[in-house]
């Protein structure tokens, strides 16, 4: 297997080295910089360019595809600076020939990307185009067996949503004087361009690969040329076949900036389109296939952006979350060159004798933090601890999705009582003694330890809090509202986390924060009226600010929950931590009882229940289930903290915000938008970016310790 390894790494430098040649590592880099801002130039300028052509009175579409290659013979002038001989490229047909087919396939593409605009807005436009990436990566597969890693696949996925979300909020899709017809064929040649273009790319790597000869910058120009030539050959034609040269004169005295700027439009948009194809194919050469794709979906809501400052276009919500996963996948992807980098580096390092220290050391961590994770749960077989942490995830699972379904049902079917509502979320704490008594027939020992029945009474009082602003600030906002709010405890929870208990992340439970924190806020950005009626804007934003604070105040509570456990200087068995979440649950509630009784609630209830809209019986029923699942929220979250630790509970509780939103479609007949549909599947990329972290790093701590033991033995 290693030597099977080492072989096709081997193989893969040979590649590498014949495609760029002999080539300093400063002018690589510097060619990688160079093209990269050739691509960023012409992805921007290219498309604003184009834009500004039709806004101002532009209608030939040939014309438009003619423009996007026609600016090949620019590359003449640095050829000729760089090199005196014949273009080498006229002479290898091997090399030829592939060039040749793929400029009629680029000036395709050029032609139906032009058409596709001709009837579609330039949102779903962006949206279609935006699925060449996934066409890139498929064809990169297939063609030239590009490799995959975890960052360069997170990156793929952020920026094709990120894309994708500009163009799901369009009130009126079909453009006025578009008929159906002319719509639905817009958007099937659009779709096209994006697979078109996704198959170009890879095969452009293909041919470097194919050509048998070094590959340098200098025939990369030339390439591009005869690329460009071909290209601009085949719009050329389909120009002459719908007389578009003769119709430029007319249409430049009617362009609305007047003849010399519409000339001038033409001339820098054919030049900002050749920066993009040059700089697309020196990336290739550079790097590889996919890095160019990620750099075209990068700068897809970099347009929009641009859009909105020199056309004042409207800066939606959808283009700052799009534009916030472009540069999160980008980061994505430069870290993980930069960590392959720094692999590499050490597997050198490896070698030397000064490792070895470093080795050792490692050894020592590893065996302190297996001390301190057994000080932790105590005596647990792996197998127990697996069963543990799978039962804590499904009760709040059960809990995080049915306690706000019923407490939702509360409200919309005539319940009022925000006390009662913040009792009910820590009322189960009883249930608790059946598990308790089956399990020890002994007193619960936290009562007999004051440093964690103190530290628990305190808990207890904070959840209660956190319990009674939840409840209040969802008196006076929307769902939609309150869940984007509640959603930014995962960012206090990673906070404090990191604050109190020093809870190291990892690049994968760091992109699941971002990308559920991210999911969650999706759904409250796009509230036609997001004060509700009756709700004065005074009572809003104090449940705006309630509800900040209930979002905060846990953020707080899970990490000094895992503090606890820390400090106890005890082994914390799974019977200790049930014994502390009855102490905890017994103050929270005790704390929300003492308000019922300041506001009356409980002389209230038998009136309430007699006017509820599903009747007195279910009205309790309500109540009673709604305590019992919070209760397995709880329960759950303590558990999880156990077993693992803050960041896993913090996490599950924002996957389920947008599971509650589907739950919330098929209970309650809401309507399924298009907002909770990206939601969740970020929230489930999310939790699979942490679940591969911690399936990788348990993998690497498991060949550690076989070859310390190797070594030992």
């Amino acid at each position: 297997m290693d030597i099977d390894h080492e072989g096709r790494d081997n193989n893969l430098q040979q590649q590498q080295q014949q495609r760029v040649g002999i080539m300093s590592s400063g002018l690589k880099r510097f060619l990688v910089v160079l093209n990269c801002v050739l691509m960023a130039l012409g992805n921007t300028g290219g498309p604003l360019l184009l834009r500004l052509y039709f806004r101002r009175g532009g209608h030939r579409i040939w014309l438009s595809s003619f423009l996007e290659t026609a600016g090949w013979p620019l590359l003449l002038v640095p050829l000729l600076a760089v090199s005196r001989t014949p273009p080498s490229v006229f002479a290898t047909p091997r090399l030829l020939l592939p060039c040749a087919v793929l400029g009629l396939l680029t000036g395709l593409d050029d032609f139906l990307y032009a058409y596709g605009l001709a009837f579609l807005p330039v949102s779903t436009a962006a949206i279609l185009i935006s699925t060449h990436l996934a066409f890139t990566a498929l064809f990169a597969f297939l063609l030239v067996r590009q490799r995959f890693t975890p960052y360069s696949l997170n990156a793929v996925a952020l920026l094709t949503v990120g894309a994708v979300i500009l163009g799901l909020h369009v009130r009126s899709d079909r453009p006025p004087g578009v008929s159906r017809g002319q719509y639905y064929m817009g958007f099937f040649l659009t779709i096209g361009a994006a697979a078109l273009y996704g198959l170009v790319l890879p095969l452009v790597e293909l041919t470097y690969r194919r050509a048998k000869r070094p590959i340098t910058y200098t025939l990369v120009i030339e390439m591009q040329l005869v690329m460009g030539f071909f290209a601009t050959a085949f719009c050329a034609v389909g120009m002459i076949v719908n007389n578009d040269f003769q119709a430029i004169s007319k249409e430049a005295k009617s362009y609305e900036l007047g003849e010399t700027w519409y000339y001038m439009v033409l001339v820098w948009c054919a030049i900002f389109w050749q920066f993009f194809f040059l700089g697309t194919m020196g990336v290739i050469f550079c790097v590889n296939t996919l890095l160019a794709a990620i750099i075209i979906a990068v700068f897809i809501p970099v347009t929009e952006v641009l859009g909105v400052i020199i056309f004042k276009e409207r800066f939606s919500s959808e283009k700052g979350v799009a534009l916030t996963l472009s540069l999160w996948g980008l980061a994505s992807y430069s870290y993980g060159e930069y960590r392959e980098g720094k692999e590499k580096e050490k597997e050198v390092a490896l070698r030397a004798q000064s490792e070895q220290m470093d080795i050792e050391g490692r050894e020592n961590n590893l065996h302190h933090q297996q001390q301190q994770q057994q000080q932790h749960v105590g005596i647990m077989s792996s197998g127990l601890k697996r069963f543990l942490v799978v039962l804590n995830c499904v009760l709040m699972a059960l809990g995080n999705t049915g306690g706000p379904l019923l407490l939702r049902l509360y409200f919309r079917s005539g319940g009022h009582r925000v006390w009662l509502s913040s009792f009910l979320e820590t009322a189960g704490w009883p249930l608790l003694l059946v598990p308790l008594l089956a399990v020890s027939r002994t007193p619960p020992s936290v009562f007999a330890t004051p440093r964690l029945l103190l530290p628990c009474a305190a808990l207890g009082l904070l959840t209660g809090l956190d319990d009674f602003l939840y409840a209040y600030g969802l008196a006076f906002l929307p769902v939609s509202t309150s869940a984007i709010l509640i959603s930014t405890q995962l960012a206090f929870t990673a906070l404090f986390a990191f604050l109190l208990v020093r809870q190291r992340f990892t690049p994968y439970s760091l992109n699941a924060v971002a990308l559920l924190t991210v999911g969650a806020v999706i759904l409250g950005l796009h509230v036609s009226s997001d004060r509700p009626p009756g709700v004065s804007r005074g009572q809003y934003y104090m449940g705006f600010f309630l509800t900040l604070g209930a979002a905060a105040l846990y953020g707080l509570v899970l990490p000094l929950v895992e503090l606890t456990y820390r400090k106890a200087k005890r082994p914390i068995t799974y019977t200790l931590v049930i014994e502390m979440q009855l102490v905890m649950g017994f103050f929270a509630t005790a704390f929300c009882a003492v308000g019922m009784i300041v506001n009356k609630d409980f002389q209230t209830i038998p009136k309430e229940a007699k006017n509820y809209e599903l009747g007195e019986a279910r009205y309790y029923v309500v109540l009673v289930w709604s305590a019992i699942f919070w209760q397995f929220f709880f329960l759950g979250t303590v558990g999880v903290i156990f077993c693992v630790n803050t960041l896993l509970a913090g996490i599950i509780i924002a996957v389920f915000i947008p599971v509650v939103e589907v739950l919330g479609v098929i209970f309650f007949d809401e309507r399924f938008s298009s907002e909770k549909g990206v939601a969740l599947a970020l929230s489930l990329w999310g939790l699979a970016s942490y679940s591969y972290g911690e399936y990788r790093e348990g993998k690497e701590k498991k060949e550690k310790e076989v070859a310390l033991r190797a070594q030992s033995g």
